[in-house]
């Protein structure tokens, strides 16, 4: 017997009928066997085949391995709780290197901050603070170290005497020595001071020459002839009309006038190199040029040439070493500064060789010996630039000096820079190798000073201006 479709619903609407019907005293097992025969049970029936279900997506692939953890890091030395001196090296090391050969090692200090990278690593200029030191795999903290750094006020830069008061520029020539600056300490009148340091223990002041006229802010000489550089004063009220003032002292204590420069009258600094006189004068906010004058004789100086910097900015500051000159030229509101070098082996033809922006700030810039170098003190960091090429200068090292505002000044003798800060002192670099720069002496008095400029005698001491006192230090290395 076989059943359709259709019979199997007349058999459903029987079943219900009967179901019904028999109610509570009746049984549901026809109905059963009904559906049973209709779904192909041992009946024999047989109904039309479903649809098949879709294909199940196939699964995603599994997500990548998670970026392995860098390998955890312990630090060898310093040890916990070690003292150190102000101007020790400092050695960061791992007891291990990292598992992995990749992993960036970072080292950082709660107090002065990023260290450096690698390890080991050797750091010298650290606040006289208690340290705590992170070092970091691949930005990963993992081992802390706590250390002390004491204070000391000198390292290899002996004290042998002072004087008052102290000024903003100086010049050494011979055993005297010329400030710029004012009378005394809270004065407003301008002048020059000159100091016969032939006795370092007793520095013996001869005269001060006063200037309002010009008020001298940079002072060069050449043997008994003195220039005096002067610009105008905002604060004071004060346009200036005289540039450069060539002086005689050949009594000291009489200072004779022998010209004035007034073609140029905002002049910032001055150099004095083989009859010629480089002077960076200021035009305007953002223009101005260093300025040469033949000063063969002293008493007829005539311009010869100008020097511009071909990215711009008013001449700040200079220096001339061998037949090269090293000009700083700053932008509008002081930055960018630009560092420009110049063959002026024929002064009356000066060559700019090239300029490069740093886009930073720095005051003055001086060479290695050879002339491969050039330092630039910016922020609290000595900038090392390679102008092997001067039109491809590029910074080969860096000397991170001491943290505190910015470095100042910078004068070298033979392979040691000696540089000034506004808060720390005189700092001396050995750059016997320049592109591992070291520091190897330093003196901060630590009295409220703010360090302005330093000079080298030719007996091999150090001169140090303050803007309150002049001192005379006796290098100990």
């Amino acid at each position: 017997m076989r059943l359709g479709v259709r019979h199997v619903r007349a058999g459903l609407h029987a079943g219900r009928g009967f179901v019904r019907k028999l109610g509570a005293h009746g049984s549901a097992l026809p109905v059963l066997v009904l559906l049973a025969m209709a779904c192909g049970g041992s009946g024999g029936g047989r109904v039309e085949a479903p649809t098949a279900p879709p294909t199940p997506p196939a699964p995603a692939p599994p997500p990548p391995p998670p970026a392995p953890t860098p390998a955890s890091v312990e630090i060898e030395s310093p040890v916990q709780d070690a003292v150190f001196l102000r101007g020790e090296v400092i050695t960061f090391a791992l007891k291990a290197p990292p598992a992995s050969p990749t992993a960036q090692i970072e080292w950082q200090s709660d107090r002065d901050g990023q260290l450096g990278k690698g390890a080991p690593l050797a750091v010298q200029n650290l606040s006289p603070v208690s340290h705590q030191v992170v070092v970091l795999a691949n930005g990963v903290p993992q081992d802390t170290v706590q250390f002390t750094v004491q204070e000391r006020s000198s390292w290899n830069l002996q004290l042998l005497g002072s004087a008052a008061p102290g000024g903003g520029d100086l010049w050494v020539e011979g055993d005297l020595v010329f400030v710029a600056g004012p009378m005394s300490i809270g004065s407003t009148q301008q002048g020059l001071h000159i100091f016969d340091i032939a006795n370092p223990t007793a520095p013996q002041a001869l005269a001060f020459y006063e200037a309002d006229d010009v008020r001298p802010v940079s002072v060069a000489a050449s043997g008994t002839v003195i220039y005096v550089a002067g610009r105008s004063s905002g604060s004071a009220g004060f346009v200036n009309t005289v540039g450069v003032r060539i002086l005689d002292v050949t009594d000291p204590a009489n200072p004779e006038v022998l010209a004035d420069i007034e073609s140029i009258t905002e002049v910032f600094n001055v150099f004095v190199r083989d009859g010629f006189l480089y002077a960076a004068n200021t035009e305007s906010n953002t223009e101005g040029a260093i300025h040469v004058f033949d000063v063969s004789d002293p008493r007829d100086p005539k311009e010869v040439a100008e020097i511009r910097s071909p990215l711009g900015g008013r001449a700040f500051n200079l220096s001339v070493v061998g037949v090269r000159l090293y000009g700083v030229f700053l932008g509008e509101n002081l930055v960018p500064t630009n560092l420009l070098v110049a063959d002026v082996s024929n002064p009356a033809a000066p060559i700019v060789l090239g300029a490069v922006d740093v886009q930073g700030f720095f005051v003055s810039a001086w060479p290695t010996g050879d002339g491969r170098f050039v330092l630039t003190p910016s922020g609290n960091t000595v900038l090392v630039w390679d102008v092997a090429n001067p039109m491809d200068m590029r910074i080969a090292a860096t000397h991170r000096s001491f943290p505190g505002p910015s470095l100042v000044d910078v004068v070298m003798r033979g392979n040691e820079a000696y540089v000034t800060s506004a808060s720390n002192g005189v700092e001396v670099i050995d750059l016997s190798d320049p592109l591992q720069p070291r520091m190897i002496a330093f003196y901060d008095p630590r009295l409220t000073f703010v360090s302005t400029d330093v000079g080298l005698t030719d007996a091999g001491l150090v001169v140090a201006l303050f803007n309150r006192e002049m001192h005379i230090l006796a290098p100990q290395f």
